[in-house]
């Protein structure tokens, strides 16, 4: 009895510190080891991290210095094993962010591109130590920019739960340096109008200005504009010889290609330029402005009058109108940015010309002067001097997206076909197992000139035409919730063809960019055999090579060697026939040349091939990030949903950054690799739920053991 009353002594004392403080320290280095290798996943909540350390560690600890104190042995073995197996759980189930062999949900951005260039990385265990940080796009600042960063390559198994991302970013926004983006010009003959093309890279907020040169001056009657969003700023008649009207534009996130103005009076000769300005105040843009006419012929100059600035660093524009055909230059300190003529006649004739012109210096306060132009010859002209207000110091606010992608190997689905046998639309089925985010791309081929329309929502690659005989074309759209179950591709016109086409689904394509770059061929109304679609150059590693074809023939088509066929179809009757091709194949690798894809009919007929190539890219969450400035680098955090994801051996995680095409408050850029700027995304995890139910099963298992153990006999 003595020896049984002493095996069963409880254990007191300083043999209970010891067991209890070595047990504990176990259990709460493998919690600790636990949420190490769960931040590969990301940072818990606040509110997670604290259930998890009570339910997984104090609760079984409890039980197990209470199973010390009475002496439960088998009870203290199942309540460490407990707490063991619930954290090593954890451990293997929490969700990994290792990229292969590395295991930190940090992705800190650093100026290299090993993993996938020419982007740059974002490497996880990496802390910048550089003084200087890294600018991207570059140091001067912009809009309309694109930055990339890529992960090492993750392995088989790992995932993604559903949680969040967060991309901490030092951006800097400074005032936009108000400068001359470009000119464009025309001449017209005698006509009612003339139809002026938007300068080349205007974006949202730049200033446009017009200068718009008419024959006729006070009988040209009334000038209507292109619409109401151009203000008049000045109109200037110089006799019935020649009328000088200048308008003002801030352009919009989306312009036509062209502005047109007409006049009420006929037909007249004309001239006229479009200037495009960034970097100006786009409320009140132009700070002073006048006109002067020049009724009786001067000598060989024109002279624009003087104005006068009431701010600093305020840019002068002139535009000079003849009413012959002469150009003028001579002007100091003034770049000639755009001249056009009216067609027709030699010196001295009744043409109409315009001048453009822009300073290269800002103007201080106070008056401009005037400012002669040589002109040539004795002619009547107009002129006006405007002032263009800066915008410097005005606080912007430049609002960025950021996209979280999944760079894994693009994957076809399943292909659909239909036939149309003389009518106007093909209607075209989805196919089976599509989800949104897939990409579904179609080639559509039909008889006679017309061409395929684009349906909505679809957006048209390329397409070739073979004179009166066919048309066919490339498109692709990104899928939706809601899609429809067909999609229809119609044409102009009454006549009734004959058509036919396909539709093939591919998932993980970029949603936001799906196609690179592309390229067509044309057999130039040849009837040949060999269709050669020629060799792209893509621009991102492991891109879906996709190639179409059409041929106004009765054929079958042989495709290109290693290409897979997914599309071989034949529309037509009698003599009058198309039939199309559509083939891929998967470029792994590095960014290169696909090489030239030839496709090969079984009747000769004239027609072409469209070749592109498609982006890995799968979407994840997308946020947005802002920075309001004049300001240095300065932390802008922006946090999204992520989806689930499960990675396949060589998968890669790509952050996109994009400042948007707005030049009126986005002069921005990222700062990142330095010890004070470093730009980093950080994955969130979430527990499984079969994990947390493991979580609770940690207290109630010793106790439980403990109630069976009280009810046995």
């Amino acid at each position: 009895m003595e020896a049984e009353a002493a095996v069963r002594r409880p254990v007191r004392g300083a043999p209970l510190v010891v067991i209890a403080s070595v047990v504990a320290l176990a259990v709460v280095s493998i919690f600790v080891r636990s949420f190490s290798a769960a931040e590969s996943g990301g940072r818990p909540s606040a509110v997670l991290e604290i259930l998890t350390f009570v339910l997984g560690v104090w609760v079984p600890l409890f039980a197990l210095i209470y199973a010390c104190v009475r002496s439960r042995v088998a009870v203290v073995a199942l309540a460490f094993c407990v707490g063991l197996s619930v954290n090593l759980v954890f451990l293997t189930y929490a969700t990994p962010a290792a990229a292969v062999t590395d295991n930190s949900n940090v992705f800190t951005f650093k100026n290299s591109s090993n993993y996938d260039p020419p982007r740059f990385d974002m490497e996880q265990n990496y802390t910048p130590a550089a003084s200087t940080a890294t600018m991207c796009p570059s140091a001067t600042g912009g809009f309309n920019w694109t930055c990339r960063f890529v992960s090492d390559q993750f392995s088989a198994g790992q995932t993604f739960v559903t949680g969040s991302a967060t991309a901490d970013l030092y951006l800097e926004n400074d005032d936009p340096a108000a400068t001359f983006v470009a000119a464009s010009s025309f001449g017209a003959g005698s006509a009612s109008s003339i139809a002026i093309t938007k300068p080349t890279g205007v974006a949202s907020g730049d200033l446009l200005l017009a200068m718009v040169a008419i024959r006729g001056g006070t009988g040209n009657g009334t000038i209507t504009a292109p619409s109401g969003s151009w203000a008049l700023v000045d109109r200037t008649d110089s006799g019935t010889s020649i009328t000088l009207a200048v308008y003002r534009l801030i352009a919009g996130g989306s312009e036509p290609g062209s502005y047109t103005w007409s006049w009420s009076s006929g037909n007249q000769k004309s001239a006229g330029a479009i200037q495009a300005y960034r970097g100006f105040d786009t409320v009140t843009p132009i700070d002073a402005h006048a006109g002067q006419s020049e009724s009786t012929p001067s000598a060989t100059t024109h002279v624009a009058p003087s104005v006068t600035a009431t701010a600093g660093n305020e840019m002068r524009v002139l535009a000079f109108a003849d009413s012959s055909n002469f150009v003028c230059n001579g002007i100091i300190d003034f770049t000639y940015d755009a001249s056009a003529t009216s067609t027709g006649g030699g010196s001295g004739s009744s043409d109409a010309t315009i001048n453009a012109f822009h300073a290269f210096r800002f103007r201080p306060p106070g008056p401009t002067g005037t400012v002669t132009g040589v002109c040539g010859n004795n002619d009547i002209g107009a002129t006006e001097q405007l002032l263009l207000r800066s915008a410097a110091g005005a606080a912007r606010t430049c609002t960025l997206t950021t996209r979280l992608k999944l760079l894994t190997t693009i994957q076809p689905g399943a292909t659909t076909t239909a036939t149309l046998n003389n009518g106007l639309t093909l209607s075209i089925n989805v196919p089976a197992g599509v989800v949104a985010g897939d990409v579904l791309v179609a080639t559509v081929g039909k008889t006679g000139s017309e061409f395929v329309g684009t349906p909505s929502g679809w957006t048209r690659i390329q397409h070739v035409g073979d004179s009166s005989t066919m048309d066919f074309g490339a498109f692709y759209h990104v899928v939706a919730g809601g899609d429809p179950a067909s999609h229809s591709f119609s044409w102009t016109g009454s006549t009734n063809r004959y058509a036919t086409g396909g539709i093939t689904a591919y998932r993980n394509v970029d949603n936001d960019n799906p196609v690179d770059v592309n390229g067509v061929y044309g057999s130039g109304g040849g009837n040949v055999t060999s269709f050669p679609a020629p060799s792209i150059t893509t621009t991102a590693a492991n891109e879906m090579i996709v190639a179409t074809y059409g041929v106004a023939a009765n054929a079958t088509w042989t495709p290109p060697a290693g290409m897979a066929e997914r599309v071989d179809q034949v529309a037509g009757t009698s003599t009058t026939y198309v039939s199309i091709e559509q083939d891929d194949e998967l470029q792994p690798g590095p960014p290169g040349a696909s090489g030239t894809k030839t496709a090969t009919s079984s009747v000769a007929g004239g027609g072409g091939a469209i070749i592109f190539g498609l982006r890995p890219g799968l979407t994840l969450g997308s946020g947005t990030a802002q920075v309001t400035g004049p300001t240095a680098a300065t932390l802008a955090s922006s946090t999204f949903a992520t989806s689930a994801v499960s990675f396949a051996d060589g998968d890669q995680l790509e952050l996109e950054l994009l400042a948007p095409n707005d030049s009126a408050n986005c002069a921005t850029w990222l700062s990142y690799d330095a010890s004070s700027q470093p730009s980093k995304l950080t994955m969130a995890t979430v527990v499984p739920e079969g994990v947390a139910g493991l979580l609770l099963l940690a207290p109630a298992l010793p106790l439980g053991a403990r109630w069976w153990k009280r009810r046995r006999p």
